[in-house]
C-alpha cells in the first residue's frame, strides 16, 4: 500500500482489502491530523474484500464509522469489490455502476447504510428487486460516476477539490464534522452537529471581529 498527501486529502493506493487498512492504521491515521486531512480517499486493488470472521467485521466498520474525515472508494472497476466493503465509504467514486446480483442478499444492517447512502426509494427499489424481480442484477445509486475522458485520479482530485470550493478551512471542517455525524442516520445527531457548528462560527467572527483580525479565515 502506498500512502500519499495531496493537499488536504491522505491517499492509501493499492489498497488490499479493509483489513489491511485495519491492521495498519497506525501507519497513516497519524497522518490525518499531522496534515490536517479532511478526506480520506482509498483505491483498491483489484479484489478488495471484507474478512470471513465476522468479528473481525464488526470490528472494521466500527472503525470506518468513527473516522473523523470523510471516506472515498475510488475505482474504476468493481467486479471484485464486495457489498460490505463497498458500503464502508461515505462516498464511492467511478467510471461505472455498482451492480446488485441476484445472490446477494442485504442484511438489515446492510439494508440500513443502504438507505442511508442512497434514500428510501432506492431501499424499496432493492427489496422489490430481490422479492419479485426476474431481473440478474440490480443498478444502485452508490457510485457517482466520474468522466472517462479525464485522466481517473486527475477526475478523482478534481471532485475532492470541488467539495471545499469557496468554502475557509474553518467552514470545510464544519462541514465533516456533519458529514461523519450523518453516517449513522440519526437525523438528531445531525442537526446538534449542525448547531454547535454554526455557534462555533459565529464565537469565531466574534472574535475575529474583536481582534481585527481577517473574518475570511473562518
Amino acid at each position: 500500500m502506498k500512502i500519499e498527501i495531496k493537499q488536504n486529502c491522505l491517499w492509501l493506493r493499492e489498497a488490499e482489502s479493509p483489513d489491511a487498512l485495519f491492521s495498519s492504521r497506525e501507519n497513516w491515521m497519524g497522518q490525518l491530523s499531522k496534515h490536517e486531512c479532511l478526506l480520506l480517499i482509498v483505491e483498491p486493488c483489484a479484489s478488495f474484500r471484507m474478512p470471513q470472521d465476522v468479528e473481525r467485521c464488526r470490528e472494521i466498520a466500527a472503525f470506518f464509522q468513527e473516522l473523523p474525515v470523510l471516506t472515498i472508494l475510488a475505482s474504476t472497476a468493481w467486479e471484485q469489490v464486495d457489498l460490505s466493503a463497498f458500503l464502508l465509504f461515505d462516498i464511492r467514486l467511478g467510471v461505472s455502476d455498482y451492480i446488485l446480483h441476484r445472490e446477494t442478499i442485504l442484511t438489515a444492517e446492510q439494508q440500513k447504510r443502504y438507505e442511508i447512502l442512497c434514500g428510501e426509494h432506492a431501499l424499496l427499489q432493492y427489496r422489490s428487486f430481490a422479492e419479485n424481480s426476474t431481473e440478474d442484477g440490480l443498478v444502485t445509486r452508490l457510485v457517482r460516476i466520474l468522466p472517462e475522458t479525464v485522466d481517473f485520479p486527475e477526475a478523482v482530485q478534481a471532485y475532492a477539490a470541488d467539495l471545499w470550493k469557496d468554502k475557509t478551512p474553518f467552514q470545510a471542517k464544519a462541514v465533516i464534522s456533519c458529514l461523519v455525524q450523518a453516517r449513522t442516520g440519526n437525523a438528531q445527531q445531525v442537526l446538534e452537529a449542525e448547531s454547535c457548528q454554526f455557534y462555533r462560527l459565529i464565537k469565531a467572527k466574534r472574535e475575529a471581529a474583536a481582534n481585527g483580525t481577517d473574518e475570511t479565515l473562518v
